[in-house]
């Protein structure tokens, strides 16, 4: 299987798939989120609002953003608290991408990493 995705800013992706890795808590003080949060239509508040996604590590939540974009899908994928960040757990959340993929037959997607406040 051949996977193609491309990292991008904050901007309209191109692509029907979109993962948003966000951090643990990080939905009301995140300006990456909100801005991402509007063209779900405040899916992605809304599941944090209700305690459906914390950000926690290995949480995903899939989303279907409606007509504010192109995308079919949205995943929400927690990596957890920003201080535990390492080179393998970053490596760790590619292969998920992958193993999530390889299960709804995805090749294409926009990836949005989160802000690392730096």
């Amino acid at each position: 299987m051949e996977l193609f995705c491309e990292f991008r800013t904050v901007e309209e992706p191109k692509s029907d798939t979109i993962i948003i890795y966000a951090w643990e808590g990080s939905a009301s003080v995140n300006k990456h989120l909100k801005d991402l949060d509007g063209w779900t239509d405040g899916s992605i508040s809304t599941v944090f609002e209700l305690g459906e996604f914390t950000g926690k590590k290995d949480q995903i939540i899939r989303l279907y953003p409606g007509n504010g974009i192109p995308a079919k899908r949205v995943f929400l994928i927690g990596i957890g608290k920003k201080a535990s960040l390492s080179q393998e757990t970053a490596r760790e959340y590619g292969g998920a991408i992958g193993k999530l993929f390889r299960d709804i037959a995805v090749t294409e997607c926009t990836v949005f990493l989160p802000d690392t406040g730096k």
